[in-house]
């Protein structure tokens, strides 16, 4: 299976805005799931539905989770469309039993590309059933496809229009720390938004 959540590419979304049901399902268990205690700190309590979260749904949490551990190091609401991405995508309607699950590895990829980058504009995300997290910018014919592998690596490709009007094309394996040096000879801030 292929699935691409192309949302508004360059746009920051609400996390209500287009969710899927199995979304506002999964926001709505977390909402159960907190409470504000005494002197205003949030308390987890124990949810009687937790023994029916398949494995899926708990792999969704674990990515959201982890989202939600670096989103303060994300532009303003970006975290929150990332984990509305994300659930949408994994959605039961739009998943296959046979395919592989997003790896913990490919999202440490994926937000350590996001995070050297500087993006200001979130990605639309995809994957390919093989547990690689794809993202994906498109500025009129300059496209950006970066794969964050189970690895830990990524591999690009892009399409940019240079200055003389002249189309470059490239692609590439690197580590995700070393993307905006890499990239930076193709002018990122059409994607990237900087």
């Amino acid at each position: 299976m292929t699935y691409v959540d192309t949302g508004l590419l360059g746009h920051r979304t609400q996390a209500s805005g287009g969710l899927s049901s199995f979304a506002h399902t999964v926001v709505d268990g977390f909402r159960r799931m907190i409470k504000i205690g005494q002197a205003g700190h949030l308390v987890l309590e124990d949810d009687c539905t937790r023994s029916r979260v398949t494995r899926r749904e708990r792999r969704l949490e674990e990515i959201q989770r982890v989202i939600s551990s670096v989103s303060m190091h994300l532009p303003k609401g970006f975290a929150v469309g990332l984990n509305g991405q994300f659930a949408n995508m994994m959605a039961d309607d739009a998943w296959e039993d046979d395919d592989a699950y997003p790896s913990m590895l490919s999202l440490e990829a994926f937000l350590l590309m996001l995070l050297s980058t500087k993006v200001t504009q979130r990605p639309g995300i995809g994957t390919n059933g093989r547990g690689s997290i794809t993202a994906f910018w498109r500025d009129g014919e300059n496209r950006l496809t970066i794969d964050c592998l189970p690895s830990g690596n990524t591999r690009w490709v892009l399409t940019r229009v240079n200055a003389k009007g002249e189309v470059e094309r490239a692609a590439a394996e690197c580590q995700p720390d070393r993307l905006c040096e890499v990239l930076n000879a193709y002018g990122p801030e059409v994607w990237f938004g900087q």
